[in-house]
């Protein structure tokens, strides 16, 4: 092999190389912090941002390198130099950065000093770590701590709004089924007509909302012998069975109408005791007497 081959391919193996040394290094990059992931220092200008993306891209780029993660590598890339681009983002990442910069010279200078140095002053020079590092990496805390803050509100606001949303479905679904016992009530109350009084609204005082009947009717279920004399005597037994009238005022436009119920009791109740909540209007608290 001749020596221009040698030198050849000795070449080719080193931008291979560094191809692969370039790609690990983006992968490795803090993804918060774009000038981390571009190589750039805080001070560079679009000028620089644009040159070194150039350089980068066509160092990494998937068609010009095969790297199974290489893709990735040129989407970061590219994402790093659209928001240094973009002057609102690059504003933003900006005003935090210069923040962590003035945060590790009060360190270094002490409170006394004003923040207002340059990078290349000498009380900067021979640091361990160096400075530019060391800002990156308090750059580094604040954005980690503002994309947590950023996460949680997310997941809070998602909270919150499954909450709301659950509530106004428990609403909707209170409402619909208090519509449909209504419903289901008004089919089956007493519709008589001589139940349902007109009364004009202006003549009914609201201190008459609702009122309560009980009454006994009285029934003939049997009859019964009774020998008078020499002859039997037939009549028959009045048994009395308990019925509650509920009435109450309906208000149906600009007109009130008198509902009457009439709702027999179960032989089994006595007088002391409450009629059964499921046969009552839901819209009635009946007391009996």
């Amino acid at each position: 092999m001749s020596s221009a081959a040698v030198d050849s391919a000795i070449k080719q193996s080193a931008n291979d190389l560094a191809k692969e040394l370039e790609v690990e290094r983006v992968l490795k990059a803090f993804k918060l912090n774009p000038y981390d992931i571009l190589d750039l220092p805080l001070s560079a200008t679009e000028s620089d941002v644009k040159k070194q993306y150039r350089k980068k891209s066509l160092l990494i780029h998937p068609d010009k390198y095969k790297h199974e993660r290489g893709l990735e590598a040129f989407d970061f890339l590219k994402k790093a130099h659209d928001h240094l681009i973009d002057l609102d983002k690059r504003k933003d990442i900006d005003m935090i950065m210069t923040h962590a910069r003035t945060q590790v010279l009060k360190t270094i200078l002490g409170s006394g000093f004003s923040t207002n140095v340059a990078d290349d002053d000498p009380r900067l020079a021979n640091l361990s770590p160096p400075f530019e590092q060391q800002v990156r990496a308090k750059g580094r805390e604040i954005l980690v701590e503002d994309e947590l803050a950023r996460r949680r509100k997310t997941k809070l606001a998602y909270a919150n709004e499954g909450a709301e949303k659950a509530k106004a479905e428990a609403e909707i679904a209170s409402r619909k089924r208090k519509l449909e016992e209504q419903s289901k009530w008004e089919a089956g109350r007493n519709t008589d007509p001589i139940a349902l009084i007109p009364f004009q609204s202006c003549e009914v005082s609201r201190l008459l909302t609702h009122f309560f009947l009980s009454f006994s009717f009285i029934q003939n279920v049997e009859m019964s012998a009774s020998k008078v004399g020499g002859t039997f005597r037939t009549r028959p037994i009045r048994k009395r069975r308990r019925r509650t009238t509920c009435m109450s005022w309906d208000e149906r436009g600009s007109d009130l109408y008198l509902c009457v119920v009439s709702i027999p009791h179960a032989a089994s109740h006595k007088s002391s005791q409450p009629l059964p909540k499921s046969i009552l209007p839901p819209f009635c608290n009946i007391r009996t007497t």
